[in-house]
């Protein structure tokens, strides 16, 4: 089970509104403990408010999906469910993103691994103790890259 995030919105008071990101599958918006009827899209979900009207709850993934904690909109409003990194942050994190122009596929696959995790980290752990552990994570990865390239190069007897 994943974090879960509060949804705090017009309409909502002092219900249990908490959205559940989920790497690789759907979020699950759960309202008083019960998960929220699915809307007619994907990432939709329907709502009751106090005043008993249904309104509509939509979930985007942010960063194309590297960031955990997803943009939400409640009825057209937007919520903030954490706050956003800054872009430095976001440029940090994504440096292994590099790997796609040294290795294709195999570099893709490495640093988009390596940027969502970069970016996990950054949401716990914030200042130097963050930013040293994601240095480790895109060294890592570069390293893995090496190796599962080098490893690619042998077994099919490619000079490089």
């Amino acid at each position: 089970m994943g974090e879960k995030y509060v949804v705090n919105t017009a309409g909502l008071e002092g219900r249990q509104v908490m959205l559940e990101p989920r790497p690789m599958r759907r979020p699950v918006l759960w309202m008083d403990g019960q998960p929220a009827e699915p809307g007619a899209k994907r990432g939709e979900y329907l709502l009751r408010t106090n005043d008993a009207r249904t309104v509509t709850a939509v979930v985007r993934p942010r960063l194309l999906g590297f960031d955990p904690v997803p943009d939400m909109e409640v009825d057209g409003e937007r919520v903030e469910l954490a706050e956003r990194l800054p872009a430095r942050t976001l440029v940090w994190a994504g440096l292994p993103l590099g790997l796609v122009f040294l290795g294709g596929a195999l570099g893709g696959l490495t640093g988009g691994l390596a940027t969502t995790w970069n970016v996990k980290l950054l949401r716990k752990r914030r200042g130097m103790p963050g930013y040293l552990l994601t240095g480790l994570v895109t060294i890592g990865a570069l390293t893995a890259w090496l190796l599962m390239a080098g490893s690619l190069f042998t077994i099919l007897g490619i000079d490089p």
